[in-house]
């Protein structure tokens, strides 16, 4: 039997089972590489045959998290021969200089989101800053990589699962599915722009089911807009679901919403479930971000603006269209970036370079 190369992940950023990619790469790689996942416990238990996962527990005090992980990597990685690989979180570049003996490679899944422009701006200088302390970098979109500063960095793009196999139809009855995070994404918006459309187009058949979560105010916000608005009979809430449990809502679904604000910091960072959304097979209403008109054809999905009258607007484009939908033209336009794929073209070579 041929000895498996070592590989060790580090992830102080993304409780257990909140970053997708993350899951992926491990699932995928397990054949091939030894690993040791360290990082912090998420709402629900989380195994992947072949991979060791160290789940430290999280506490809600940020200097005892970091006290705690720094302790746990430290130990490891004394004893440990292989490659390490960084999932960004703030001083990182502190385990590279500890354990130079090591090959690094340090991986940057987003820029900084605050809506501080001074706190962007810091922070994205403190990432610049790490990212020479590394031997390679790699990020998930040549606008991000462009925003970094550094020549070399190699990119390693999200991938997506076709969480649902069902053959879709394309009728009068508009079946919206909304999948995400409610933190900074105006999500009242969109039921405005449903109750808007709703008024000009008083025959349509229309549910919106909203699978995430949020901080509590978020929440109240949105159940707030659906009470004011009259949609208690055609909105539900359902609250966080783990990725396999998705299956379900993708299933009854035709329209996917894709609603990021347009700004420049979310400008650049691809949206995995528009992604998820169009190799399920759903129609996708997406705001005209960078990253998103880049993903959205026509015959795929319309771009719209980030307000009330934009979602509105995309919505009458499906009745527009339809007729004319074709399930196996939206659900096989985005099959390069199944995740066996991403992993064999992007991820592989990465670790193959780490490991020479």
């Amino acid at each position: 039997m041929l000895t498996k190369n070592k590989l060790m992940i580090l992830d102080a950023q993304h409780p257990l089972g909140t970053l997708t990619d993350l899951l992926k790469w491990c699932e995928y790689l397990s054949g091939d590489y030894d690993i040791t996942l360290l990082c912090f416990k998420g709402h629900e238990p989380v195994e992947i045959k072949g991979v060791k996962i160290v789940a430290l527990r999280y506490f809600m005090s940020k200097t005892i998290r970091n006290v705690l992980f720094a302790f746990n990597a430290v130990w490891r990685l004394l004893t440990f021969r292989g490659a390490v690989f960084v999932v960004y979180f703030r001083h990182c570049g502190v385990f590279r200089r500890l354990f130079g003996n090591l090959p690094f490679h340090m991986d940057i899944r987003s820029l900084s989101v605050d809506r501080d422009e001074r706190v962007r701006k810091r922070e994205n200088e403190f990432m610049k800053r790490e990212c020479v302390r590394f031997d390679s970098v790699s990020s998930l979109s040549p606008g991000v990589i462009r925003q970094l500063g550094r020549g070399d960095i190699k990119l390693l793009p999200i991938g997506a699962d076709k969480i649902s196999e069902k053959t879709k139809i394309y009728d009068k009855n508009l079946r919206l599915l909304y999948v995400g995070t409610f933190l900074g994404r105006h999500l009242e918006q969109v039921l405005e722009g449903i109750a808007i459309f709703m008024k000009r187009n008083q025959d349509a058949v229309i549910t919106f089911d909203i699978v995430g979560s949020g901080e509590p105010s978020d929440e109240a916000i949105i159940n707030k807009y659906i009470e004011d608005l009259g949609l208690q009979d055609f909105v539900v809430m359902h609250g966080p679901v783990s990725h396999t449990a998705l299956a379900k809502y993708f299933d009854d679904a035709n329209i996917g919403i894709s609603y990021i604000p347009i700004t420049d910091y979310y400008n650049y960072q691809p949206p995995t479930k528009t992604y998820e959304y169009i190799r399920s097979g759903l129609y996708t209403i997406a705001t005209a971000t960078y990253e998103n008109r880049q993903l959205i054809k026509s015959g795929i999905g319309t771009l719209i603006k980030d307000t009330p009258e934009g979602l509105a607007s995309g919505l009458e484009c499906y009745m527009k269209e339809h007729d004319s939908l074709s399930y196996d033209n939206i659900s096989s336009s985005l099959d390069g970036s199944s995740w066996p794929i991403v992993i064999d073209r992007y991820m592989r070579p990465i670790l193959s370079d780490l490991n020479r």
